[in-house]
């Protein structure tokens, strides 16, 4: 929960007074409804998020109560493959995949390069199933928007071998 004295209230944006002198606007945190606060049993113990999305995407998370299990999975250096159906606008061409697939310079360096499949291909938008093994904060959106095309949809669809096929 937020605090009252800290956040102001907790409805939408709120107002935070940065050492008496400067107002910010900001948005609280635990407005939101996350994953983990959808298991309510106590006996479950300390749940653990397996990566994270941000609130314009959708798709799998997986919830584990093993924090090893959750490391193994989420830590860059096992190099869990995470696979995203992008719907962009416009049209990929293939400069601009080649580009994704060899990594392009953000903010942070330069990606690791992902792999990228079509799936459909038109002129208004483009359907692409991309895998990463690491993931930047918000990447797949920032490489679409460095080679020219904005995510309209974003969705993980696997985690390493478990994917959403079958899940209703």
């Amino acid at each position: 929960r937020c605090s009252s004295v800290f956040w102001g209230a907790c409805a939408g944006a709120t107002q935070r007074y940065n050492g008496g002198r400067r107002r910010q606007r900001q948005r609280c945190i635990s407005d939101r409804l996350k994953a983990v606060d959808l298991i309510t049993d106590p006996a479950a113990g300390r749940i653990y998020t397996v990566g994270r999305l941000d609130e314009e995407s959708r798709g799998l998370i997986l919830l584990t109560s093993d924090v090893d299990f959750s490391h193994r999975v989420s830590h860059p250096r096992y190099g869990v493959p995470k696979t995203y159906r992008v719907v962009v606008a416009g049209s990929l061409d293939d400069e601009s995949l080649d580009k994704i697939r060899s990594g392009v310079h953000l903010s942070e360096g330069k990606t690791s390069g992902a792999s990228v499949a079509i799936v459909k291909r038109a002129k208004l938008r483009s359907v692409a199933m991309v895998t990463l093994r690491e993931g930047m904060n918000r990447e797949l959106r920032r490489v679409f928007a460095r080679v020219g095309h904005k995510v309209l949809e974003l969705t993980r669809a696997e985690i390493g071998p478990l994917g959403l096929r079958g899940l209703n």
